[in-house]
Formats: C-alpha cells, structure tokens, sequence
C-alpha cells in the first residue's frame, strides 16, 4: 500500500468512573491486509492521563485486524 489511512479515532473519558467513552471511530470494521504480519497502527494521544484512551484505542484497533500497533504519546 502507498499511501497511509488516518482515522480520527474520538474517546473521552467519563469523569466520575474514569472509563473511556467512545464518541465516534471511521476504523473500517475490517482492516485489509497492508502486507505481512497485518496492518501497522500508530495510536497518537495528545494527552495521556489514565492511559484508559490509548488502551481503548489499541484494542479497537485490534479487533478490527490491526496486528501491529505503536503507541506515541506528546
């Protein structure tokens, strides 16, 4: 594949149970295969707190095919 998807995955967090909510996601529900060992994800969160949104984020992202998946925190 040439060229890279981005998906704006949206997660907040409940702030009395501090569990992550999902707001919205355009992951296609099947990721296609991007070569060997499955697609690479990058899961980019510009604010780290818990981690609840990141963890939420990776595993989306797995049940949807990712096999790879490279966290970067700012």
């Amino acid at each position: 594949m040439d060229d890279p998807y981005i998906w704006h995955v949206h997660v907040s967090r409940d702030e009395k149970t501090r569990r992550p909510i999902p707001r919205s996601s355009p992951v296609p529900e099947a990721l296609a295969p991007y070569g060997l060992g499955g697609p690479h994800c990058y899961v980019l969160d510009p604010m780290l707190a818990t981690g609840g949104s990141a963890e939420y984020t990776s595993r989306h992202l797995k049940q949807h095919g990712a096999e790879k998946i490279t966290f970067v925190g700012v």
